[in-house]
């Protein structure tokens, strides 16, 4: 395995893990990542967009554990974040900038769970 290969598939397994749904996609995929995303930009974002991209050549395991993941954070960052914005942004206009502001000004205290919905919101906002 060459090193650029070898590289592009460690960056995978370390920003699938908040990024893409886990260690269940970064073990389902890492042959598709191999075969369809070795050429991409070694970011968490152009990993994503490259297995959207390959979504109908995927493998069964890594087509099944990307959907899985893609509903689970289907909720989006208000599910996600439900308890930080009633905790910190109750006070707030229940506007996407003035509860983003909110988030971010508060976002030492987010759990994980919201981190990561902002995250990958910012991400696929990135890529629109």
């Amino acid at each position: 395995m060459g090193v650029r290969l070898t590289l592009h598939l460690t960056l995978f397994a370390l920003v699938a893990t908040t990024e893409f749904g886990g260690a269940q996609v970064r073990d389902a995929c890492r042959a598709d990542v191999g075969e369809y995303c070795s050429s991409v930009d070694r970011t968490r974002s152009a990993i994503g967009a490259c297995l959207r991209e390959n979504q109908s050549k995927l493998s069964e395991s890594c087509s099944s554990a990307f959907a899985a993941a893609a509903k689970k954070r289907k909720g989006g960052v208000a599910a996600a974040c439900r308890s930080e914005i009633t905790q910190f942004c109750g006070s707030v206009a229940r506007t996407r900038e003035a509860v983003g502001a909110c988030l971010q000004n508060n976002q030492s205290q987010l759990t994980e769970t919201c981190s990561t919905a902002i995250a990958g919101a910012l991400a696929k906002q990135a890529l629109d």
